[in-house]
């Protein structure tokens, strides 16, 4: 059976550096987020599409997991997770906000 394997941090932690390396040490391919946002130069595992599009695609529930931050939509689509845990392990990137201070005590 073959697995996920995560990769979850906040914005700029390093988390593509940390991809690149297992991707090369390991051979376990990413599975793309899909974003509305425009594409970067030398992107990797990103599908850019336009908003209204992503709109379309999260009302017929093809998203796994989506989010809205900073005026633009990020998750995975439940075909591209299916499509890649078929062949192979594979690697989940996450980003996730910064908890204040003390928000770890107030979520335990």
């Amino acid at each position: 059976m073959y697995k996920i394997f995560s990769v979850v941090g906040v914005t700029a932690a390093g988390k593509d550096h940390a991809a690149d390396h297992i991707n090369k040490k390991f051979k376990i391919k990413r599975i793309p987020t899909v974003t509305s946002r425009e594409p970067r130069k030398n992107e990797k595992a990103t599908i850019c599409i336009s908003k209204d599009e992503y709109e379309k695609l999260v009302k017929l529930g093809e998203f796994f997991e989506y989010t809205e931050f900073d005026g633009n939509y990020y998750g995975k689509l439940k075909k591209d997770i299916n499509k890649h845990i078929r062949k192979d392990h594979a690697l989940y990137q996450l980003t996730i906000k910064l908890l204040p201070k003390r928000g770890i005590r107030n979520i335990l």
